[in-house]
């Protein structure tokens, strides 16, 4: 690190040489070096950006890989995205996208994740990389034995865009999200909930085919898995009566719910597990359910810590204690 400027100027420099070979192996030692934000941006401040683009443009299938790796890397530092835009980088890895190896493509889709994953105010580049059909390209991706994380991660990321959500949803990448809830990879089932958050519409009924893989990812190990299906959940279940009905019938849910209110279960968001609970609260059996589980106890400790809707739901459920919903022993 004390001679990284050294190297990372000798590494620029042989980006811009005329040895393929020798620009494959300098975007290899920078797909390393250029995780750190400061030589990447660094890299860019020496007409990184360029190059790199030059070599996805006309290298080696091996070089545009590792090339649309480091452009990966740099893409992820928000400084930087504006100045991808500016080189023209979007239309080059929509075709790096359709055509380059796995790899590539992996290295490509990951690229344009990252460019659209600034700041509500960041529409200029979500609408560049709308505009060259990046949808359709996504799909191609997303059927291919790929890893569908990045491209999710992307689809997420467009649809703050509300015009580009209305398409997403009215097509069959939304089916596809819903489908790969059941991966094998926690990541990507992560990243596909996080997108039914942002996309959950009322207007297709195949959103209820998420609620059960949603209730059992409740259950899984990571936590941000955990709550990243609580959030899922507690998007769909405000949309209608018959979203919370098909989650009452999920053995399951309420169960899961309730176990995940324990302060004990660190790094979960308890408001989205408190919003689950609360859109089913009107429902007698779900209350008696709730405080059989325990969920009374959770909730006072978590409303001593004035955690959002915990109060509420502790009210509503002491509520129908009182009211005689639940018999004495």
């Amino acid at each position: 690190m004390a001679e990284s400027s050294t190297i990372l100027n000798q590494l620029a420099r042989v980006l811009e040489s005329e040895s393929g070979f020798s620009k494959e192996n300098a975007c290899v030692a920078l797909k390393n070096l250029t995780l750190v934000k400061e030589n990447a941006i660094f890299i860019s401040s020496r007409g990184g950006i360029a190059s790199l683009l030059e070599i996805c443009g006309s290298g080696t299938p091996s070089a545009v890989a590792v090339a649309a790796g480091v452009l990966r890397n740099l893409a992820g530092v928000q400084e930087l995205r504006q100045s991808c835009l500016e080189e023209n980088a979007v239309p080059v890895l929509i075709r790096v996208l359709k055509s380059g190896t796995v790899i590539a493509q992996e290295n490509s889709m990951g690229c344009l994740c990252n460019l659209a994953a600034g700041t509500d105010d960041d529409y200029s580049i979500k609408i560049a990389i709308f505009k060259e059909g990046v949808l359709d390209c996504m799909m191609d991706y997303m059927e291919g034995d790929r890893n569908s994380q990045p491209a999710i991660g992307l689809l997420r990321n467009l649809a703050s865009l509300k015009y580009i959500s209305d398409i997403i949803q009215s097509s069959e990448l939304f089916i596809r999200v819903i489908l790969e809830l059941d991966s094998s990879s926690p990541g990507t089932r992560t990243e596909a909930a996080r997108a039914i958050t942002e996309l959950n519409s009322k207007s297709r009924k195949e959103i209820v085919n998420a609620i059960p893989k949603l209730v059992r990812m409740m259950e899984a190990k990571g936590s941000e898995e955990k709550e990243a299906a609580a959030e899922a959940l507690a998007s769909i279940l405000k949309s209608s009566s018959g979203m919370k009905r098909e989650f009452r019938k999920e053995e399951r849910g309420i169960v899961n719910a309730v176990m995940l209110l324990d302060p004990l279960v660190g790094d979960v968001e308890k408001k989205y597990v408190i919003e689950v609970l609360l859109s089913v609260s009107q429902s007698r059996k779900s209350r008696r359910q709730m405080v059989a589980l325990g969920a009374c106890v959770f909730l006072k400790r978590l409303a001593g810590m004035e955690v959002e809707g915990a109060k509420k739901l502790l009210e509503c459920l002491e509520k129908g204690k009182f009211l005689g919903v639940f018999p004495r022993n």
